[in-house]
This record gives structure tokens, sequence and C-alpha cells, in this order.
């Protein structure tokens, strides 16, 4: 199991060229896991004023290379369909509601995602989810707010970054699966990524209207 420091470094130093005005020790003051998870939490700089950004570069999804990483059997094809399918969710979501800008500036914020593993989504979900008894299961997980039984889940960091300094205004760790009782979202590994690479993107959206006061 990969330690706190060695998540945050993954989330916030994998991809080239990276570079950010903090350093790991002073983020990690700062982290609030998230209860019940040891690989899930979320940051924000109290000093940033995220209400300033109104374009965003949503930069393409990274694939982390950390040797601990698990993909569960998918091919560097499949890996690299799995990071469009996250940037292109998350364009088209932010590009409902922002703009997307394409060079750096004053109020330009960057998003970037980074992929750090998926779990493969089981051949019988489905048809264990469309029994009485499976939907019955799912409705009392979808309540709790947990996945499905034998559902995919993918783990991915999201990283708000501003675009001039580089400073992280937020960021977060969460490992996520389609709601319980999303059907259709364990028809297979691809189905699963996509819907899950899809409300990570309502999330982030969410959480930047609700920071604009929308």
């Amino acid at each position: 199991m990969r330690t706190f420091t060695a998540l945050l470094a993954i989330t916030l130093l994998v991809a080239p060229g990276a570079t950010h005005a903090q350093s790991i020790s002073k983020l990690k003051s700062r982290i609030i896991p998230e209860a019940g998870s040891q690989d899930s939490w979320s940051y924000r700089d109290p000093k940033a004023d995220v209400t300033k950004y109104k374009s965003f570069i949503v930069e393409p999804t990274v694939l982390s290379t950390a040797p601990d990483v698990t993909w569960g059997g998918a091919t560097e094809a499949d890996k690299r369909k799995y990071a469009d399918m996250f940037t292109a969710a998350m364009r088209t979501e932010i590009g409902n509601a922002y703009i997307l800008a394409t060079k750096k500036g004053p109020g330009v914020g960057v998003i970037k995602l980074t992929l750090l593993g998926v779990t493969p989504t089981s051949p019988i979900a489905i048809a264990s989810k469309a029994t009485p008894m499976g939907l019955a299961l799912s409705g009392v997980k979808s309540i709790a707010g947990k996945p499905g039984t034998m559902s995919g889940s993918v783990h991915v960091a999201f990283e708000l970054a501003d675009s001039q300094s580089g400073d992280v205004v937020a960021a977060a760790l969460r490992r996520r699966s389609p709601d319980a009782l999303n059907i259709m979202a364990s028809a297979s590994t691809d189905v699963t990524v996509d819907a899950v690479a899809k409300d990570v993107a309502r999330s982030v959206r969410a959480a930047l209207d609700q920071a604009n006061g929308r």
C-alpha cells in the first residue's frame, strides 16, 4: 500500500515538467483525508481565491507510471483510451459553464487529471445487479453512497493550479466507482471508466460553481 507522502508526490509531480512553488511537506500539512479511506484526500490553499478563475486550460490526462499502479490487465491502448475519456469529459463539462482557454494568463486556471490505476469491472456485475436482490442491494448501497457490488473503479487525481505561478490551488485524490443504481455502467470496464470520468467532471464543475456562488 502506498504511503500518504508517496501518493501526494505522485499526484502533484507525475506530469512531465510539472513545477509548483509549494513543497510536498507544505502541502501535506493542509491535506484533509477522506473519512474511511486511506487513499483519498482533498487539499485547498486557504489563501487562494478560486473565484478569480473564469477560464480554464484542461490539460490532457496523464497516466501514472508509478511501479505499484495497477491497471487490471489493460493494454497501453486501453489506458490511453481511458485517459482520453477523462480529458473529453472534463473539457465538455467545464466548457459548458466556463471558457476553455488555450493560453496561460491572469485569471486562467489549469486543470490536470492523473489516472493512478483501474480496477476492472466483473463480467457478472451487470447480471447480479439486474436480479431483484441485486437491485435491492444496489439501492441500499446507492443511498449509502457506496459503489455497486463487483463494479470497477478508477483511482484518479485532480489538480487545479494557477496558470502563471504554477501554484496548486486545490487538489484531490479519489477512488471512484459508478453509482450503484447505474446498471449499465457495469456493462464493461470501458463503460465504467466513462461513467466515472463524467462523474468526476460533474463534481469538479459543481465545486467551481459552488465557489462562484452559482
